[in-house]
């Protein structure tokens, strides 16, 4: 009797620890499981967060773009949405005469600045002092229809024309330039602008009006930053002694006439 009672003790003894690791191990497995879906449910909330936050920076990049191309003409509207949206560059060629050597660097900046880094990739054609029928009788504009860029930016050549080329034919030029690159590159914006004002030979701004009036004759957008130029005694502080060419000073305030314009903000 002695070693029977002896023995159901041992038994009872081994089922008391065996469940009692049994319920501990329950325990244990229900506290994991528990933390398993708090911490799952912690990564959900998290990834909504992340969805919720990238949707509203889309929305908020959305909305600012539409406000810096607000006033652009639609083509470089297009233009310049169609690179953002598929993360590629809006490639600008800007030609002119001497006075915009360095323009372009400076106005890749400035709108890379306000759209985003890299956004805007502008090169310069630079005629030099070749006249405006230079340009168009030897061909000297055919690299840019070459390099099939997104918008064009011509500068007039009219302080290259100077009392070598007629009024008409300096504001003639420009359209038949236009003509020549849209048959190779017929995707190319093509837009004009006037050259910085001079004090050296007032009559060459004056003869801009017809530059101007041709250019939205022919439905061409232009890019009217002249007049907001400081005036005369002022304007010398942009130019260089000859009264000519923008000095950095000037450059700087081209860069942001046309900064503002390429952002809506004029």
């Amino acid at each position: 009797m002695k070693i029977g009672a002896v023995v159901l003790s041992i038994i009872a003894f081994i089922s008391v620890i065996v469940i009692g690791q049994w319920h501990w191990k329950n325990e244990i497995r229900s506290h994991e499981n528990q933390a398993q879906a708090l911490e799952y449910t912690d990564t959900m909330e998290a990834s909504s967060d992340e969805k919720e936050a990238v949707s509203s920076e889309k929305t908020q990049d959305s909305t600012d773009l539409e406000k810096l191309t607000a006033k652009l003409p639609d083509e470089v509207k297009k233009k310049i949405k169609a690179a953002y949206n598929e993360h590629e560059q809006v490639n600008v060629l800007l030609s002119g005469g001497h006075e915009i050597s360095g323009l372009a660097s400076l106005l890749e900046e400035k709108l890379n600045h306000t759209y985003g880094e890299n956004l805007f990739k502008i090169t310069e054609l630079n005629f030099d002092r070749k006249t405006s029928m230079e340009v168009y009788n030897n061909d000297l504009d055919a690299p840019i229809a070459d390099q099939t860029p997104d918008i064009v930016i011509f500068t007039s050549l009219l302080i290259n024309d100077a009392g070598k080329v007629s009024t008409n034919d300096s504001s003639q030029v420009p359209l038949l330039i236009k003509d020549r690159i849209l048959k190779k590159s017929p995707e190319t914006v093509f837009m004009i602008e006037p050259q910085n004002p001079v004090t050296s030979n007032p009559y060459i701004n004056d003869r801009l009006e017809e530059v101007e009036a041709k250019a939205k004759t022919a439905g061409i957008p232009y890019i009217d930053h002249f007049s907001e130029w400081p005036e005369e005694d002022d304007l010398k502080a942009y130019l260089d002694d000859k009264g000519q060419y923008p000095n950095e000073k000037g450059l700087s305030l081209w860069a942001d006439l046309l900064a503002n314009y390429f952002t809506s903000k004029k």
